[in-house]
């Protein structure tokens, strides 16, 4: 949860320096895990017609990573941006796992970027080890909701790869 806030504020920091052709609105929610309460609420009482698009930045920086992307049509930006600086990415999965599902419902195109694909505690098979490296067998988190699910315990490479996406991602809706 940390490195998503800290990704969140990053940009939020670089829009408001140099602001995009059209609004962008940064939110954290709160109770994920807990029925997904805060992207629900947010759904349930704001406009939502203005809404081009979410994206959810989750999990951004697992010490064991792969780049996942999903969405259903606004993950272009995502993918677009990391084919043309050679980065390999997966298609992760469209599901119930996090609090796009609120926007999904609503009718509200989504993307995301992560790196455990939607399964933090799957483990890492040979194909991710030979694009992203790590350890074949153990998982892409294995501190998640754990004691050691601290800011010692990241990828500072998946990090700075998660972050140039969604800069990249968000710059492209924008314009």
């Amino acid at each position: 949860m940390i490195m998503c806030s800290a990704l969140l504020l990053h940009l939020a920091q670089s829009f408001a320096a140099k602001p995009a052709g059209n609004s962008v609105q940064f939110c954290w929610w709160g109770g994920e895990e807990d029925g997904m309460r805060g992207s629900r609420q947010f759904v349930k009482t704001e406009a939502l017609q203005l809404i081009r698009g979410y994206f959810n930045m989750d999990m951004v920086a697992a010490p064991n990573y792969v780049i996942g992307v999903y969405g259903n049509g606004p993950q272009r930006h995502f993918t677009d941006h990391l084919t043309a600086i050679g980065q390999p990415w997966l298609e992760g999965p469209v599901d119930g796992m996090s609090d796009q599902v609120p926007f999904l419902d609503a009718g509200i195109p989504v993307a995301g970027i992560d790196t455990v694909r939607s399964a933090p505690a799957a483990l890492k098979n040979a194909r991710d080890a030979a694009l992203f490296g790590g350890t074949v067998g153990q998982p892409f988190d294995p501190n998640y909701h754990a004691s050691g699910d601290s800011i010692t315990n990241i990828s500072t490479k998946a990090l700075a790869i998660c972050t140039t996406a969604s800069h990249a991602a968000l710059r492209g809706v924008s314009r």
